[in-house]
Parts: C-alpha cells; structure tokens; sequence
C-alpha cells in the first residue's frame, strides 16, 4: 500500500508526458512478466528436446574423428572384395547422414515452434526498449526546470530505466542472432546431401550451438522477469 502511495504521488509531481510514459513503461513490463508466465513451462521443454538432439549429433560427431578412414574412398574399387566392404560401410555413412538430416529438421521445427512462442515477449521487450529511451531523453530535458519532493526515488527509477532499456536491447540482439541461425538450418537442410565436410561439420556445429542459444535465450527471458517485477513493485 505505502508503494502505492509513493508511486501516485511521484506520478502527480512528474510533467504528463514523463508520468505517461513511466506508466506506458509498467504496463509493458507487466504485461511481460504474465506472457512469460503462460510460455516459460513450453520454452523450458523446447529447450530440453534440442539439448537431447544435440547429444545425439556429438555422440554422433566423435563416432566420425573415431573412424580410422574415410569410408567413402572405397566407393571407386570395383574389386570384389574392396566392393563388399564399401557396400557395408556407405550404408553406414548414408543411414549416418540420413540421421543428421532428421536431427537437423527436429530442431528446425522446434526452432520454430520456439520464435513463435518468443514473438510477443519480443515485442513487449521492443516496446520496454523504446519506452525506456524516451524516458532518459525527456527526463533530462524536464527535470532541469521542474524540482521532485522525492528526487531520490526519481533518480533510481531512472537509473533502473536506463539499466533495462540496455537490458531489453542486448536481449532483442540475442533473439534476432537465433532467427537468423534458423536461417543457416534452411539453406543446410536444403542441399544436405550434397554439404562439403566441412559444410557437414557446420549443420552439426548449428544443431549444438541451438541448444546453448535457446537456453540462454530462456533464462535473459527469466532473469528479465525477476528485474522487471523487482522494477514494478518498487516504482
């Protein structure tokens, strides 16, 4: 209640547009706290599924460096006995290849099951970001000629405006990195069969670093939310 009563009368003493804007800012906030509350479980499980798929494609990886040759130097030999063996090991690299390609199509699909559930945090995030902008631009430029009963509580709502405008903003950078490697899965899953070694290597790579980027996307996503309920409460 005594929050409540603070945050009123800092509202009345702030000029119009910078209490319009501290509460356009709380109503983002808000509304992104209660997003993350209906997504966090799905996110959380979507993460798991690609971290259980990229165990699969190192396990898969080390098997390849275990190989003392590449199998598929035998392809040429039309002698019968180098024949028979290379028919047993390209089925190998093929059912190998093949596996990759599911892999990397799960996480594909699930890359974008998780934009899709991410969108509107992004968007509340966009709004955070530029609410937060307007803020220490116009708060500058106001307070010199208006004085605050409660200067205090003004100068540590905006440092914490400052501090999550850059929060917002590194995370939105986050997000849009993971789009585009989403990106990379398309362009790779479309000439799988045909990938260089090292092109290869960079599907499994992709697939790997997918899961570290989607965890890390998931907790900012949490972490944000501790800050903004912390900014909410204490505004």
């Amino acid at each position: 209640m005594a929050l409540n009563t603070e945050r009123r009368r800092l509202s009345k003493e702030l000029p119009p547009n910078l209490s319009d804007l501290l509460n356009k800012l709380i109503i983002h906030a808000n509304a992104f706290i209660e997003q993350f509350d209906i997504r966090e479980k799905v996110l959380k499980q979507i993460v798991r599924e690609i971290e259980v798929i990229a165990t699969k494609v190192k396990e898969m990886q080390k098997e390849k460096l275990g190989r003392p040759w590449d199998l598929t130097l035998f392809v040429p030999f039309t002698e019968h006995w180098n024949f028979v063996a290379a028919e047993g090991d390209v089925a190998v690299v093929n059912v190998s290849k093949s596996q990759e390609k599911q892999y990397a199509e799960m996480v594909e699909k699930l890359g974008h099951k998780f934009n899709g559930i991410i969108e509107p945090l992004k968007n509340e995030l966009k709004e955070i970001k530029t609410t937060c902008e307007k803020l220490e631009q116009e708060s500058t430029e106001i307070l010199a000629a208006h004085s605050l009963s409660d200067m205090v509580q003004f100068q540590w709502i905006l440092s914490r405006v400052s501090y999550l405008g850059k929060r917002s903003g590194g995370i939105m950078d986050m997000i849009m990195i993971w789009i585009k490697k989403i990106g990379d899965f398309v362009r790779l899953i479309l000439s799988f069969f045909h990938l260089c070694d090292s092109e290869d290597k960079q599907l499994a790579d992709v697939i790997i670093q997918s899961a570290s980027q989607c965890r890390k996307i998931v907790l900012e996503l949490d972490m944000m939310k501790t800050e903004l309920t912390d900014f909410t409460k204490n505004t």
